[in-house]
């Protein structure tokens, strides 16, 4: 069966997230250019890690110029915080996190539908949130977990995946490990699972999705980072190659089960934050497609068997 899978390069533009029309134009555009270049009738497209957060502060503050990522969260905690909450850094968020969830849950939705696609819809802060008809939606679980919703192409979320392991700057105060086990989705095509950025270094991760069934990794992550400059820790490598080496390879070379995987990354500069990364589709610890930037947005395509 021939498939198409597909990474979604992004560079972050933060009028992309004013209203519900600006996010869904800046997606679709996207969707647009990858659906040029596909050869199946199945599609998987991934999107990167974390931009979907960008909703709270491009919907609920006036002024985004100039700020940094910290400072351009920190200006929305300040702005919507409750001092009657415990953690009122966490409350700012839960404050507006159904609006912004309906609005990431109905534009990605729409995208599937319309594209009858497979999604991996950008990462974003949200705590647990469910639909129970007596209730309407509401949120099970206050903690803010950085989560992606897999969407089928009948716009339907069929699993939610998180986080499991928070890097030094994602902040205890306001994000929460993922508590649950990331599961392998199965589809019409092969078994998905979603391993968000860092997750995808950690060879136990790998492991429980390998024994699980899972074919194709869906990785979405955002790093900010100069994608070529060495690493603080070792001035002979250069992020590109810790990256690529510790990530993809490990993560699909010589497995039972995971044969592909689709790392999708955001590129782009807030304030003085720049993030920087070149999206890659590997087949068995191999590239089989490449990003051409590692610094503007680009869609790449592999069409492959399973």
């Amino acid at each position: 069966m021939k498939i198409d899978l597909t990474a979604i390069q992004t560079e972050i533009d933060l009028k992309d997230y004013r209203n519900p029309e600006s996010f869904m134009r800046s997606m679709n555009d996207s969707l647009i250019k990858a659906s040029q270049l596909w050869k199946s009738n199945i599609h998987l497209a991934v999107f990167p890690e974390f931009i979907g957060t960008f909703l709270y502060p491009g919907m609920f503050l006036k002024s985004l110029d100039n700020q940094n990522v910290f400072k351009l969260l920190l200006k929305y905690i300040f702005k919507n915080f409750l001092l009657s909450q415990l953690n009122f850094f966490r409350a700012a968020f839960l404050k507006n996190a159904l609006k912004v969830e309906e609005i990431y849950r109905n534009t990605f939705s729409e995208l599937a539908k319309n594209y009858s696609s497979y999604i991996v819809a950008p990462s974003i802060l949200l705590p647990s949130i469910t639909f129970e008809s007596s209730k309407g939606r509401y949120i099970t679980d206050k903690r803010l977990f950085n989560m992606s919703y897999l969407f089928n192409p009948k716009g339907q979320v069929i699993a939610r995946m998180g986080k499991l392991r928070l890097t030094p700057s994602e902040n205890k105060i306001l994000f929460s490990p993922y508590p649950y086990r990331n599961q392998a989705v199965k589809t019409e095509f092969a078994k998905i699972a979603v391993v968000i950025c860092y997750d995808m270094f950690f060879q136990d991760t790998i492991e429980h999705l390998d024994s699980i069934g899972a074919q194709i990794l869906a990785v979405p992550t955002c790093n900010f980072a100069y994608w070529k400059k060495p690493v603080k820790y070792n001035s002979s490598y250069s992020q590109e190659r810790i990256w690529w080496l510790d990530g993809p390879i490990k993560a699909t070379k010589k497995r039972e089960n995971i044969q592909f995987l689709i790392n999708a990354m955001a590129v782009g500069k807030i304030g003085n934050n720049v993030a920087e990364g070149r999206s890659t589709i590997w087949n068995n610890g191999r590239i089989c497609k490449l990003a051409r930037s590692w610094t503007s947005s680009e869609e790449i395509n592999a069409t492959v068997e399973i």
